[in-house]
Protein backbone atom coordinates (compact mmCIF):
# COMPACT_ATOMS: atom_id res chain seq x y z
CA UNK A 1 0.00 0.00 0.00
CA UNK A 2 2.91 2.35 0.58
CA UNK A 3 3.77 2.40 -3.13
CA UNK A 4 0.12 2.81 -4.10
CA UNK A 5 -0.34 5.68 -1.66
CA UNK A 6 2.77 7.41 -3.00
CA UNK A 7 1.94 6.96 -6.68
CA UNK A 8 -1.84 7.29 -6.59
CA UNK A 9 -3.02 9.02 -3.43
CA UNK A 10 -6.24 10.08 -5.17
CA UNK A 11 -7.08 6.40 -5.75
CA UNK A 12 -6.12 5.12 -2.30
CA UNK A 13 -7.49 7.77 0.04
CA UNK A 14 -10.51 5.64 0.90
CA UNK A 15 -8.40 2.71 2.15
CA UNK A 16 -8.23 2.79 5.93
CA UNK A 17 -5.76 0.82 8.03
CA UNK A 18 -8.61 -1.57 8.86
CA UNK A 19 -9.29 -2.20 5.16
CA UNK A 20 -5.65 -2.62 4.09
CA UNK A 21 -5.52 -6.41 4.66
CA UNK A 22 -8.54 -6.91 2.39
CA UNK A 23 -7.09 -4.69 -0.34
CA UNK A 24 -3.75 -6.47 -0.05
CA UNK A 25 -5.52 -9.84 -0.39
CA UNK A 26 -7.16 -8.63 -3.61
CA UNK A 27 -3.82 -7.66 -5.11
CA UNK A 28 -2.22 -10.93 -3.99
CA UNK A 29 -5.06 -12.80 -5.73
CA UNK A 30 -4.37 -10.82 -8.90
CA UNK A 31 -0.79 -12.08 -8.80
CA UNK A 32 -1.97 -15.69 -9.08
CA UNK A 33 -1.69 -16.16 -12.83
CA UNK A 34 -1.49 -19.94 -13.27
CA UNK A 35 -3.44 -20.74 -16.42
CA UNK A 36 -3.94 -17.08 -17.32
CA UNK A 37 -2.17 -17.36 -20.68
CA UNK A 38 -4.43 -20.18 -21.82
CA UNK A 39 -7.51 -18.36 -20.53
CA UNK A 40 -6.60 -15.21 -22.46
CA UNK A 41 -5.67 -17.09 -25.63
CA UNK A 42 -8.91 -19.12 -25.48
CA UNK A 43 -11.20 -16.27 -24.38
CA UNK A 44 -13.33 -16.38 -27.50
CA UNK A 45 -13.77 -12.61 -27.46
CA UNK A 46 -11.62 -9.80 -28.84
CA UNK A 47 -8.62 -9.18 -26.58
CA UNK A 48 -5.96 -6.50 -26.60
CA UNK A 49 -2.95 -6.54 -24.30
CA UNK A 50 -1.50 -3.16 -23.33
CA UNK A 51 2.00 -2.72 -21.99
CA UNK A 52 4.33 0.23 -21.79
CA UNK A 53 7.81 -0.20 -23.21
CA UNK A 54 9.09 0.40 -19.68
CA UNK A 55 6.97 -2.36 -18.14
CA UNK A 56 9.13 -5.32 -17.07
CA UNK A 57 7.03 -7.88 -18.98
CA UNK A 58 6.55 -5.84 -22.18
CA UNK A 59 8.61 -8.05 -24.48
CA UNK A 60 7.31 -11.31 -23.04
CA UNK A 61 3.67 -10.21 -23.35
CA UNK A 62 4.26 -8.90 -26.88
CA UNK A 63 5.70 -12.27 -27.88
CA UNK A 64 2.68 -13.99 -26.31
CA UNK A 65 0.27 -11.69 -28.15
CA UNK A 66 2.06 -12.22 -31.47
CA UNK A 67 2.11 -16.00 -31.01
CA UNK A 68 -1.61 -16.08 -30.25
CA UNK A 69 -2.90 -13.52 -32.77
CA UNK A 70 -3.87 -11.07 -30.03
CA UNK A 71 -3.80 -7.30 -30.58
CA UNK A 72 -1.03 -5.59 -28.64
CA UNK A 73 -0.79 -1.91 -27.74
CA UNK A 74 2.66 -0.63 -26.85
CA UNK A 75 3.08 2.84 -25.37
CA UNK A 76 6.09 4.79 -24.21
CA UNK A 77 7.11 4.57 -20.57
CA UNK A 78 5.09 2.25 -18.38
CA UNK A 79 1.34 1.71 -18.62
CA UNK A 80 0.59 3.23 -15.23
CA UNK A 81 2.58 6.36 -16.05
CA UNK A 82 0.67 6.64 -19.33
CA UNK A 83 -2.67 6.40 -17.50
CA UNK A 84 -1.70 9.13 -15.07
CA UNK A 85 -0.29 11.38 -17.80
CA UNK A 86 -2.93 10.86 -20.49
CA UNK A 87 -5.88 9.00 -18.97
CA UNK A 88 -8.34 11.82 -19.62
CA UNK A 89 -7.32 11.84 -23.30
CA UNK A 90 -8.03 8.15 -23.86
CA UNK A 91 -10.99 6.80 -25.76
CA UNK A 92 -12.86 4.55 -23.36
CA UNK A 93 -14.02 2.30 -26.20
CA UNK A 94 -10.72 1.65 -27.98
CA UNK A 95 -8.14 2.45 -25.32
CA UNK A 96 -6.35 4.70 -27.81
CA UNK A 97 -4.74 7.72 -26.18
CA UNK A 98 -3.55 10.85 -27.85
Amino acid sequence: MKFARLTAPHLTGWVTAEEEPAVRACFEALAQVDGAGKAVADAGVPVMIWEGEGDPVHDRRKAFADANGIRFLSTGGDHLGMVFAHGAECDGNTGVCG
